[in-house]
């Protein structure tokens, strides 16, 4: 409100324990009473909150105007001749990361609080004043290069996932692998035809717009000389089976925690298949569903929520069951791989534009059969599908090695300053 108070509550207490201002609420002068105004130095702790957060501690050293704080905090303020108030906080924040309050807090339905005489009692180590300030400058030494190591850190995994997209964008360039001189053109893949796109009826504006924009002049003149641009209908053994959606007829109610595994949305990922997600359906009702059973090598691709995730299913995957939320590719291994064909899926940019436009509805965004097979692929000599696949998969497996080693580096950064405080308050620093 205009001419409000700020008021800190419980949100503005990070999980690292440090104050957040960035968000910061109001309150009518009247109801901030005096005794509930801060000064820099101020020690607050969340007495009030879900049992993983509950004692949670922040310093508040902000000297930019008034502010006051909600009866879901506890200030403490405390002799500055005595106790150095960053050491109590520092204390705090040991005892919180070390589950003392949740093991001592009194839990409610939604919530947990702690009281007054478990705040006051809590064990901190109190060396001598000079004491406690030559470690707490010693602290904020070790924490500051420590969160320094974790901002680099944090910063890999969007390098990464820029890495990763120029990898396909590079791919689809054709400059990614080398030139085989004995490669058939693309063109003779699709010589052979795959029939005629049997009509249907248009699924209606909630399963997509009807409408996939064609290629710009830019795009198509990208190709390098010895490929093709094709669709996905004309990559099947024949057309009007190479797309294909899961069964309306599927019912959720008819889905259980056995039998034949079913894929739904959930488990499509970018380029893997997330088996935690599925669910099953009982044998005596798969029989009815054979013809969506799925093959190894068919390309899964989401038509709801997230539309156009894709992956390949695998052999151990073989004859499972898909839901009407999604789509399969059934290519033939003459013309196109089915690997190859999802990394087009994922990284070609031509694919997400035409994707995103076709898939406007009204209430949420969606794709059908007609939508998906007339989306372009840009197809390389079959020689050079292999040698992306391959290419692509082992520049991903060096990003996903690096990212991997990333979040452990972060993980033992979190973890020494834990130790770091904790040493702290034993003598040991």
């Amino acid at each position: 409100m205009a001419g409000g108070i700020p008021h800190l509550r419980m949100n503005n207490i990070t999980s690292e324990c440090a104050l957040d201002l960035s968000e910061v609420r109001t309150v009518p002068p009247e109801l901030a009473k005096a005794r509930h105004y801060l000064r820099p130095n101020d020690v607050l702790v969340c007495h009030t909150n879900s049992v993983k957060l509950v004692g949670k501690t922040a310093l508040y050293d902000a000297t930019d105007g008034e502010r006051a704080f909600s009866n879901h905090l506890t200030r403490l303020r405390v002799k500055p001749d005595v106790i150095d108030p960053r050491w109590l906080w520092r204390g705090l924040t040991v005892l919180w990361r070390d589950r003392y309050f949740e093991t001592r807090c009194k839990k409610w339905v939604n919530q947990a609080t702690i009281e007054r005489d478990v705040l006051l009692s809590a064990p901190i180590a109190l060396p001598p004043l000079p004491e406690q300030q030559r470690l707490v400058e010693k602290l904020k030494r070790l924490l500051v290069q420590s969160r320094t190591a974790r901002e680099a850190l944090d910063r890999i995994p969007p390098l990464l996932k820029r890495f990763r997209q120029a990898v396909l964008a590079k791919a689809f360039r054709g400059e990614l692998t080398e030139r085989d001189p004995s490669d058939e053109p693309a063109e003779l893949l699709l010589s052979a035809p795959a029939g005629k796109q049997s009509p249907k009826k248009r699924a209606g504006r909630l399963w997509g717009s009807g409408v996939v924009p064609g290629l710009t002049n830019k795009e198509r003149r990208s190709l390098p000389e010895t490929w093709a641009w094709a669709k996905v209908g004309d990559l099947g053994e024949r057309r009007e089976e190479t797309v294909q959606v899961g069964p309306m007829s599927m019912r959720s109610k008819d889905l259980g925690v056995s039998g034949v595994p079913v894929l739904n949305v959930g488990c499509i990922r970018w380029g893997y298949i997330d088996e935690r997600k599925l669910d099953f359906m009982p044998d005596s009702l798969a029989g009815a569903f054979e013809r969506y059973r799925v093959k190894t090598g068919d390309v899964m691709f989401t038509r709801s929520g997230t539309v156009g995730r894709s992956a390949v299913v695998q052999p151990t995957q073989e004859g499972w069951l898909m839901t009407f939320h999604l789509l399969r590719v059934r290519v033939s291994p003459a013309k196109c791989l089915p690997e190859y064909l999802q990394l087009v899926f994922q990284g070609a940019r031509h694919v997400g534009r035409q994707t995103s436009d076709a898939s406007i509805g009204t209430t949420r965004a969606g794709f059908n059969t007609n939508l998906l097979a007339m989306l372009d692929v840009p197809l390389a000599p079959l020689g050079e599908q292999r040698r992306i696949v391959d290419e692509v998969k082992a520049l991903f497996a060096q990003a996903d090695a690096i990212e991997q080693a990333a979040v452990k580096a972060r993980q033992r950064s979190e973890q020494v300053d834990q130790a770091v405080l904790a040493r702290a308050f034993r003598g040991g620093l």
